[in-house]
Formats: structure tokens, C-alpha cells, sequence
């Protein structure tokens, strides 16, 4: 039996660089997660890398089913790529004036 096996690696730990309130997206490097708890900045938090979860969306954005997801550096989920970060796939269609985005971190 395998002897380097450690975890399922949904969840990460990191420590918070400003104070976060659960459910918003975080980036590590590039790493999408989802913050499940309010933590303050320099405490330590954690983040679900996998699944699929409601976060903020940029009102004005649209989206299909399976399209592309980015995030803008307010923390809001877009379908715009220019000057954002990619975080996943859209999970239900997004329209015009939602708030709320149903996205699948980190799929290809």
C-alpha cells in the first residue's frame, strides 16, 4: 500500500492576508478557493479548492452553462477574461443583474 498518500485535497490552509468573511473566493497564487469561516487578517483559514458554490457576481455580466469564470479583484465572479482572474466554470447560466453566480471552482 501507497505510504505518501496524505489527504483528499479539497480543503487548503492558509493564513488570511486581510480579514475575509466565509464564502468568499480567495486566490493562493493563482489557486481558487472558497474562505469558510470570518477569520481577520494573520489568522490562520481555510479554503474548499473543489465543488461548486454560489459567490457575488458581477451584476452586469452574463453567462451560458459551462462557460468560463473569472474573478475580478473586488471578488466578484465575471465572464469577462481581460484584466481578471480564472477560477472555473459557470454551473447554471448567469443574466443580466444577478448577483449571485453558481460556479464549480477550479474545473478545467
Amino acid at each position: 500500500m501507497a505510504k505518501n498518500y496524505k489527504e483528499r485535497g479539497e480543503t487548503i490552509q492558509f493564513v488570511a492576508p486581510t480579514a475575509l468573511l466565509a464564502g468568499v473566493v480567495v486566490l493562493l497564487d493563482g489557486l481558487a478557493c472558497v474562505n469558510l469561516n470570518d477569520v481577520q487578517a494573520g489568522e490562520k483559514a481555510v479554503g474548499h479548492a473543489e465543488g461548486v458554490w454560489n459567490v457575488p457576481a458581477v451584476p452586469a455580466s452574463t453567462a451560458n452553462i459551462g462557460a468560463v469564470a473569472y474573478v475580478t479583484a473586488g471578488g466578484q465572479v465575471t465572464s469577462t477574461a481581460s484584466g481578471n482572474t480564472r477560477i472555473g466554470r459557470f454551473w447554471q447560466a448567469l443574466a443580466n443583474g444577478e448577483t449571485v453566480a453558481r460556479v464549480k471552482i477550479n474545473a478545467a
